[in-house]
């Protein structure tokens, strides 16, 4: 029996989420053996695996990185967050908190909890293969989880933008062990979007290192597309009216640079200028940071937090259009799960539409920053006829089928640690 050990910093939204996924369609899977160890632990779950001292932990980390950045020693859209305080810093710690010993141990967003190095330490005394799953830049940079414009991490990261003067030497280090680390330990890198894998080609940690592509999973038979009948009670709850067309955008925080918010606010005014009525705004998230969008000319119903995938569904479902202005992203996965639920996508040229979004198949791809393109985008695909735009809704729902379901991923997956 293949045992499978995965280790995430979180077990819930984005990244988390996404380990849960792979994690709960595997541990069905006759012949393998899942266990998932993680640092904030929020679902009850005995396979899901946890240190009650890391709450702790976890507390007064997040307490130095929001002080450092006021005080200006990171600059905070980088989202550099590796400054060697994990919370696993031992092969003895890690080892004691193991629920088995491990055949396969892949590894994702890891930031504050493992120290790489342990990765190393465990393999001198174990045999076993570790994969890489890059849900951001930061497994191939010294320390930022998004790069921006720097190509530091295609060098060696000794002139990081990121950091103050006083802090310089930590890029450099943490890339240096990162490198030694990847190449001795022989770890495999698995990317979740052509965005990342057009990176890995430019990285010096990863481009002599083993590569898969296996985007980032979604589960068929939650994010579906619906009837009408259907789609017409979810306006009712929301209080949609039934002869409106939605387009619908969400985020935890639009405020976030790289979530590209301002780019999105500037597109949807260019697109009330033109005079088009019949549209109703749909947002999720903080509603704080969405505020802004109730000066644009469009009714605007605003949902909140939507909890768990069936909810995160339905505003996707009674949707004609979802827009992705993210600037720097790995995914984002809310277009993995647009295009499996049949909804259109708009959104910039990065991450992974360039794996799903097909210009005038499956929604529009503009080029990043491109606020007219952007605009050009939604226009074109809230002005389709509904016999086109049905058709549109099909290729979506074939196109995420063939390549981002949860049976297409899981397929993948069994087979690469089969190997």
């Amino acid at each position: 029996m293949k045992k499978i050990l995965h280790i995430s910093t979180d077990d819930k939204r984005g990244a988390g989420s996404a380990v849960i996924r792979i994690h709960s369609t595997l541990i069905k899977k006759e012949g393998i053996k899942s266990k998932v160890l993680c640092m904030n632990k929020t679902i009850n779950d005995s396979n899901i695996i946890s240190d009650e001292n890391f709450f702790l932990k976890l507390f007064f980390l997040k307490i130095f990185n929001r002080v450092e950045s006021l005080l200006g020693f990171f600059d905070k859209k980088y989202y550099f967050f590796n400054k060697g305080r994990n919370s696993i810093r031992t092969v003895e710690k890690f080892e004691s908190l193991l629920p088995f010993a491990p055949d396969i141990i892949i590894l994702y967003w890891i930031s504050g909890f493992l120290d790489i190095k342990v990765i190393r330490e465990y393999l001198y005394k174990n045999n076993c293969t570790i994969y890489w799953y890059l849900l951001d830049m930061e497994p191939m940079t010294g320390g930022c989880h998004y790069s921006w414009t720097c190509t530091e991490y295609q060098k060696k990261c000794d002139n990081c933008p990121a950091v103050c003067n006083f802090y310089q030497k930590i890029p450099l280090r943490n890339f240096s062990i990162k490198k030694d680390i990847v190449a001795s330990a022989n770890i495999q890198v698995i990317s979740p979007s052509s965005g990342v894998s057009l990176q890995l080609e430019e990285s010096t940690i990863f481009k002599d290192m083993p590569k898969h592509h296996i985007m980032l999973g979604v589960d068929e038979k939650v994010f579906k597309p619906l009837p009408l009948i259907e789609i017409n009670k979810i306006k009712n709850k929301y209080g949609i009216p039934i002869d409106k067309k939605v387009i619908f955008f969400g985020a935890t925080n639009i405020n976030e640079e790289r979530k590209g918010g301002q780019y999105l606010k500037e597109a949807l005014r260019l697109v009330a200028n033109k005079g088009i009525k019949s549209v109703v705004l749909l947002t999720a998230g903080r509603k704080s940071s969405l505020i802004e969008f109730k000066n644009i000319n469009f009714r605007c119903i605003h949902v909140g937090y939507l909890e768990g995938d069936s909810q995160l569904a339905s505003a996707y479902q009674v949707a004609d259009l979802f827009i992705s202005p993210s600037m720097q992203d790995s995914g984002p996965m809310m277009v993995n799960e647009s295009i499996l639920c049949g909804t259109p996508v708009v959104a910039f040229n990065i991450g992974v539409a360039l794996d799903l979004v097909i210009t005038n198949e499956t929604g529009y791809l503009a080029e990043v920053g491109e606020v007219n393109d952007l605009a050009r985008g939604i226009v074109k695909i809230i002005g389709l006829s509904p016999i086109k735009l049905a058709i549109m809704k099909k290729k979506c729902r074939a196109v995420g089928m063939n390549k981002t379901s949860m049976r297409v991923i899981s397929e993948k997956i069994i087979s690469l640690i089969s190997n």
